[in-house]
């Protein structure tokens, strides 16, 4: 990567987008009166999540039997994980945002699907499964950390077999 595609770029919303969005800042009133739903909320994440591990579990079985464009498929694998990151995180489950942030980053970095990708992804379909069907919400502890460390050198030791694969200082991949 040359220091010309690292540079960051701002691009100014046009009027259309300022309109529809707006401008200034949000009241610390709205941003208590949303976390408090947040807080809150009594919706159960497991049907929801049981609907985004389906999908994976179709894609995974897709790009095993190889039919279709590889951008696609990676596409249809990284869809539900991006889908459960973000609703576990507003359900209260970090540790499943934090395994499925994991997967996200490692998906958006593939370039090819071969046996070890869909190993790693699988191992999370499983995992996330397990997790959700056993209502474990929060954190994890120890072992939610630990469990996120053992899901990011597996995915850190595909990259580092990958010619080209930078470590970056988080442990995600630039290839």
């Amino acid at each position: 990567m040359n220091s010309e595609q690292s540079k960051a770029r701002v691009i100014k919303a046009n009027l259309n987008l300022q309109a529809k969005v707006g401008t200034g800042t949000i009241s610390e009133e709205k941003v208590q009166t949303m976390q408090t739903a947040l807080e809150n909320n009594k919706i159960d994440f497991a049907p929801m999540a049981a609907q985004f591990l389906t999908q994976l579990e179709v894609a995974i079985s897709a790009a095993r039997i190889g039919e279709g464009d590889v951008n696609i498929l990676i596409k249809n694998m990284t869809e539900p994980v991006m889908q459960i990151k973000g609703n576990a995180a507003m359900f209260n489950y970090k540790m499943v945002s934090n395994l499925a942030n994991v997967v996200l980053n490692f998906l958006e970095n593939i370039e090819k699907i071969d046996s070890i990708v869909l190993d790693i992804v699988d191992a999370h379909h499983k995992t996330l499964n397990i997790l959700i069907k056993n209502k474990m919400s929060g954190d994890g502890g120890a072992y939610g950390v630990q469990l996120e460390s053992e899901l990011r050198d597996a995915c850190k030791r595909y990259f580092t077999k990958k010619v080209g694969a930078i470590p970056t200082a988080d442990g995600y991949f630039v290839g």
